[in-house]
């Protein structure tokens, strides 16, 4: 195939077509809730779902010092406030106001 383009992991993530996102709600005295791109559907019956957050987020912390997380699937009318989840972290900053 002579048509084949090398791209960096980025811009292989990034050439991929738009997915929907899922806001991820954490934490019990600290609270956040973040914007997931990637999660995945395992099964229906009974409904398991995974999600895939990095190290470096604040949020990845509290998933690691909490037993339970919601999963949270907004209607398109919430496109601004999900856009808002996922640019600012949630160290310091309450994103339920």
């Amino acid at each position: 195939m002579d048509d084949k383009v090398d791209l960096d992991h980025m811009g292989a993530v990034m050439s991929l077509p738009p997915a929907p996102v899922v806001l991820v709600g954490v934490g019990d005295r600290e609270e956040n809730i973040i914007t997931v791109g990637m999660f995945n559907v395992f099964s229906v019956r009974p409904p398991i779902l995974g999600i895939a957050v990095t190290t470096a987020r604040h949020s990845y912390k509290l998933l690691e010092e909490n037993d339970e997380f919601t999963i949270n699937i907004p209607g398109k009318e919430l496109v601004e406030k999900v856009i808002a989840c996922g640019e600012k972290s949630g160290a310091g900053t309450d994103k339920f106001k």
